[in-house]
């Protein structure tokens, strides 16, 4: 038999001691209101102080406004804008101005072209429903895109509605015919009539090639003209100083010219 043993338990009791932290915030504050910070918030909340995010954005909003108030207005357009409008002004009177070299469109000419056509004086030729409210170009008058400038002339003036006029602006008139196609208002005769009548007069409707070229060669010194009328508006330059030697060449040329006339005559 084993010897008997003794066996000794030995319990070992472990005591673990718990040690609470308590930790002390200190709430942040606006340095401008002293009004303590949000929760989690890095910014002032108070509506009323400078530094508070609603403040800012209200502070901007209604600079924004303030600016949007001392706009200056589109009521009008500024002199070197409007270049465009004086070549086509310069297209018109170089126009008239040609009517006393070329031959002039007759009584004939005008009445053939409204049989033709079936023109009624006192309805829209375009759209061929709306009552006659002002003329208007067959051929743009100026159209720099496609070098394409005509007269101003009683064979070229069609009568016609503001919203036609407007619609039709200073398109090529291939365009404006495709328009009138879509338009349903027009048969194909009557453009085919249209179109053969347009090549037959085109004499008398468009410039022709050394009068284009002529008028191109001013549009930059037009150009140049409107960009020296806005220097003097606001630089405040007497136009005087700008365009009166310019004056004084052309009188004095003018005077050479006039004697040298009166020489050979």
């Amino acid at each position: 038999m084993f010897p008997f043993a003794a066996v000794t338990a030995t319990t070992t009791t472990t005591t673990t001691t718990t040690t609470t932290t308590t930790t002390t915030t200190t709430s942040r504050c606006c340095g401008e209101c002293g009004e303590a910070y949000k929760k989690r918030k890095r910014s002032c909340y108070n509506e009323c102080c400078p530094e508070s995010r609603a403040f800012k954005d209200e502070s901007k909003r209604i600079e924004r406004e303030n600016k949007r108030k001392l706009r200056v207005p589109k009521a009008g357009t500024s002199v070197k804008a409007r270049d465009g409008t004086t070549r086509h002004s310069y297209i018109i009177s170089y126009s008239l101005a040609l009517e006393k070299l070329r031959p002039k469109v007759t009584v004939a000419d005008v009445d053939r072209r409204d049989k033709l056509l079936e023109i009624d004086p006192y309805r829209c030729f375009w759209c061929k429903e709306a009552k006659k409210e002002c003329g208007d170009h067959a051929h743009p008058c100026c159209n720099t895109t496609h070098r394409e400038y005509s007269h101003t002339n009683p064979l070229n003036i069609f009568p016609s509605c503001r919203a036609c006029n407007s619609k039709k602006g200073g398109s090529k008139l291939a365009d404006w015919i495709d328009e009138l196609r879509s338009m349903g208002r027009w048969s194909n005769e009557q453009l085919e009539t249209f179109q053969k009548w347009l090549f037959d007069n085109k004499g008398k409707l468009l410039f022709s090639s050394e009068d284009t070229d002529f008028v191109e060669k001013q549009f930059p010194y037009i150009n140049k003209i409107h960009r020296l009328l806005e220097y003097s508006a606001k630089n405040k330059v007497d136009l005087e100083d700008i365009f009166g030697p310019i004056e004084m060449a052309f009188k004095v040329g003018r005077k050479k010219t006039v004697e040298q006339l009166s020489c050979t005559s």
